[in-house]
């Protein structure tokens, strides 16, 4: 049965069931992935996965049921069961199936074509033959890996909507091992998509060039010390931390934002924005149904807005920013952001380099790698304590390698101190539907464990 059968199956059965108020949401993943390891294609999949969610209203109560048979009698089977768990629920919070907006962004679907398994495989070996060409410490077990996916979205509901929504994804990976003796070190370097513009060589070089400046890594001295950290670094303490910026977590009591909309709360060059139109990830609605928008969370380091869901806005007596968010078709709606990031300077990374020199003697730290996000912070009041490791900053230039110091701090007091924002925005990871990135930031001086 078609999708399209299916939903004309299960509108009917909600209508049999007597049921006023339900929606049907629908994703589609497709995946393909190739690693390259010792010369040879490693590992290859493809997959393609589907699912239905059915959630309707009952006494003001929301009822879930989801499936990935779709076959008129599970149709029947969803919508009952849906019923059965609405009329159970206890919760005092009135879920919301939604309207629409008066209006819906117009998305240009990006011509992002995706690439043949054997163009995977040519890549992914072309990767993995340039970093051992880079240097012969280079080990034969580094890796290289080649992936790209499609996700399809259809949301349907009793008031009407109808939307639909289509992304893909293209990612590349060099991982670099290196020896030196009877050690071994790593790195990696990500090129995002599309495939087909991927320069090998460069991909390659960085990732075996920070492999290696990790041989004579060494900690710093205990202190405090001006602070750089580098683009992809900075995405991952904000991925981190961003939690604290859903309207839900401000309820509850587990974000300090609570009731600051208005106040400054970062320093004046600090401007973070939400951009669910960004190129590369676009979408037009929210997890239930909400026009998306784009909107600054913090202007010029005053905060003004959180995230919010329907639920958490009508709590709040505000509209929905349309941050509704499924991390699967089962999901519930919970709260996450699209393109989330920092707006970027017009500074090089070298500039901020010797402005963090200059405030620390001729001596500062670029930290590129933390560790611990998920066990070293409180994301609750801020405080952090990561393992990080990078390299001096001498007279403005990067020097030597560092490993095996600590970086404290707190995430508020440290989005205050923020002095100057690079240049070189990038994006980190996706997760799910939300992709978090950030230039080269100079923090000013953090405390450092060290030897």
């Amino acid at each position: 049965m078609t999708f399209e059968e299916f939903k004309t199956a299960v509108i009917a059965a909600a209508k049999a069931c007597g049921l006023e108020e339900y929606e049907l949401y629908y994703m589609e993943d497709s995946s393909q992935s190739v690693t390259a390891f010792q010369g040879d294609i490693d590992e290859f999949s493809s997959e393609v996965a589907s699912g239905a969610s059915f959630r309707c209203k009952v006494n003001g109560k929301m009822g879930y049921c989801s499936t990935e048979d779709f076959s008129e009698e599970e149709a029947v089977r969803i919508v009952g069961k849906a019923a059965q768990n609405a009329a159970i629920i206890e919760s005092a919070d009135e879920s919301v199936i939604f309207a629409g907006s008066p209006a819906y962004e117009t998305i240009e679907e990006e011509e992002t074509p995706l690439s043949s398994m054997s163009e995977m495989s040519k890549l992914a070996l072309g990767l993995y033959e340039a970093a051992l060409r880079q240097d012969e410490k280079v080990q034969k077990n580094s890796t290289a890996s080649v992936s790209q996916g499609t996700t399809m979205i259809r949301l349907v509901n009793s008031a009407g909507l109808d939307l639909s929504s289509k992304s893909t994804m293209q990612i590349a990976m060099q991982g670099a091992i290196v020896r030196q003796g009877e050690e071994q070190f790593n790195s990696y370097e990500r090129a995002n998509g599309p495939l087909k513009d991927v320069n090998v060589e460069e991909t390659a070089s960085k990732a075996v060039a920070k492999a290696i400046d990790k041989i004579s890594g060494s900690p710093v001295a205990t202190g405090s010390y001006p602070i750089v950290f580098d683009n992809s670094c900075f995405a991952s303490l904000l991925a981190a931390f961003s939690g604290i910026f859903s309207a839900k977590s401000a309820q509850q009591g587990m974000s300090l934002l609570s009731g600051k909309e208005g106040t400054v709360i970062a320093s004046d060059v600090v401007t973070l924005v939400d951009d669910p139109f960004y190129k590369g990830n676009q979408t037009a609605f929210d997890g239930e149904g909400v026009a998306t928008r784009k909107k600054n969370i913090i202007e010029k380091g005053t905060f003004t807005t959180l995230l919010y869901n329907l639920m958490t806005a009508r709590k709040a007596g505000v509209e929905s920013t349309g941050n509704g968010s499924r991390a699967s078709y089962d999901a519930p709606v919970e709260i996450a952001p699209f393109n989330f990031y920092l707006v970027p300077g017009d500074k090089d990374a070298n500039v901020l380099y010797q402005a963090a020199c200059g405030d620390g003697n001729g001596s500062a730290l670029l930290i590129t790698e933390l560790g611990g996000l998920h066990a070293g912070l409180n994301p609750i009041t801020g405080d952090f304590s990561l393992l990080a490791s990078g390299y001096r900053l001498e007279d403005g230039k990067k020097g030597t390698y560092v490993n095996g110091i600590t970086v404290s701090g707190n995430f508020y007091e440290l989005l205050k101190n923020i002095v100057a924002v690079g240049s070189d925005l990038d994006f980190g990871f996706p997760r799910g539907f939300t992709r978090i990135g950030a230039p080269s930031v100079y923090a000013g001086k953090l405390s450092v464990a060290g030897k």
